[in-house]
């Protein structure tokens, strides 16, 4: 997800509104994907293998476009742009951790330092934004040598024993597609619109084959280290696969005026949507409805469609990152 201060991190005159689309387009990915794994359509039928089509490549693609938006800044908005992800996170990880503490009366001190539901991608992103202001600039020049030996970290990050424990085990497992997103930086990611049936045949392509294979442990959200080396080909495959899908996957977003607005605001939708999660599944939990992919999507739909409707109130969209508020408000009283 890219937050508001990613407006620094970008080059103004290479910015496409097409790559909003796509971004909105990814976050209701992200929607179904934690709907899916709720207890309500947990068991729905092809749940498991919508899961690890989404999975396969949505997170990667989204970490692709946070490292195509990043570069490096100087001292005072590098400070600034880690700030908002800083604040967002803490506050979130304390909201979550009150809301478990009142639900099961205790709070494990790992608990404290494991980012909750989407929260370590934040925390992934910081490591990841800090990583790149510190290399140097002739590493970065050269950016085969980067996006080799991030890939080689990527992999080989499964054989070490790091899990979701500061989010550790995400931030090198994705690591290369940060580095990736920030050595295509600049260049177009969209190629001619004739090829974009082809491209959605390749996606339903990949849906189907995927239907062939035992799903059930593929561990794509990459949370934990490899169980064998099965595990190591599993990553491989997937970081192979998710590719092409990316790119096909770009090349399809439909794209408009209100979609593009709407993924301006990707950040807002990640840390709200789980919580609107929790209701919907709460009250639906009290009434009996036909659990199959079509209630699963109008679920989705109305989550953003509440989400969406919540943004129009700006103080809203300020809650994440309440200091800049009282900062610019500060400014316009002075």
């Amino acid at each position: 997800m890219i937050t508001e201060t990613d407006k620094s991190f970008v080059i103004a005159s290479s910015r496409d509104s097409r790559l909003d689309s796509v971004k909105f387009c990814l976050i209701l990915l992200v929607v179904t994907g934690h709907v899916l794994e709720s207890n309500q359509f947990n068991s729905i039928s092809g749940s498991t293998l919508l899961w690890n089509w989404i999975y396969m490549f949505h997170m990667p693609l989204f970490i692709f476009l946070s490292g195509y938006f990043s570069r490096k800044k100087d001292s005072r908005k590098f400070l600034s742009s880690c700030w908002s992800l800083i604040e967002p996170l803490i506050l979130f990880q304390l909201l979550w951790l009150a809301i478990g503490y009142f639900a099961s009366g205790e709070i494990a001190i790992e608990t404290v330092f494991t980012p909750m539901w989407g929260l370590w991608y934040l925390l992934s992103l910081l490591y990841w934004r800090i990583l790149l202001q510190i290399i140097p600039d002739k590493i970065l020049s050269n950016k085969k040598l980067v996006v080799v030996v991030s890939f080689a970290i990527g992999i080989l990050a499964g054989f070490l024993p790091f899990n979701r424990f500061l989010s550790l085990q995400r931030t090198f497992a994705f690591l290369p597609f940060f580095m990736l997103g920030h050595c295509m930086r600049g260049k177009s990611l969209f190629v001619d619109s004739k090829y974009r049936l082809l491209f959605g045949l390749f996606l339903a392509v990949v849906f189907v084959l995927l239907s062939f294979i035992n799903g059930d442990n593929l561990n794509l959200n990459h949370t934990d280290p490899y169980r064998d080396i099965t595990g190591m080909y599993i990553r491989l495959a997937s970081f192979v696969l998710c590719i092409p899908m990316s790119v096909a996957f770009i090349n399809v977003c439909p794209s408009s005026r209100w979609i593009a607005t709407q993924g301006k605001h990707t950040l807002h939708f990640y840390l709200y949507h789980v919580f609107f999660i929790h209701l919907f599944m709460k009250v639906l939990s009290r009434f009996v409805f036909p659990k199959n992919l079509i209630s699963l999507f109008l679920v989705v739909l109305l989550i953003i469609l509440c989400i969406s409707l919540l943004l129009r109130i700006p103080l809203f969209q300020k809650i994440t990152n309440p200091s800049s508020f009282f900062i610019n408000r500060g400014k316009r009283i002075a």
